[in-house]
């Protein structure tokens, strides 16, 4: 079931390369094609008065390429970052948070 929901994503890498006068830009290099599943649940946040309905998105994939330490996007029809990597045994889930 979850390979029906694999949608093709580009995977991109925060860079940083010093300048002539070593300050530090940031860039985005792109690492390689991966397959995702991307789902998402609602969830409702209470704050005293004010209720929220949050979007959680999780993603689902088998491409075990990831350094914990960096930080990664995902771009196709929709973008996401990716704050949190969790590498199962046979899969990795993803944490992702959808740039708007």
């Amino acid at each position: 079931m979850i390979n029906r929901q694999m949608k093709t994503f580009e995977l991109y890498e925060k860079n940083f390369e010093k300048d002539q006068f070593g300050i530090k830009n940031e860039s985005w290099v792109y690492v390689d094609d991966i397959q995702v599943a991307v789902n998402y649940s609602n969830v409702t946040a209470l704050n005293g008065d004010l209720v929220y309905l949050q979007h959680i998105y999780r993603g689902l994939t088998n491409y075990k390429g990831f350094n914990l330490h960096k930080n990664y996007k995902l771009v196709a029809d929709d973008e996401f970052f990716i704050n949190n990597i969790n590498q199962l045994t046979r899969y990795t889930q993803l944490e992702l948070e959808m740039i708007v």
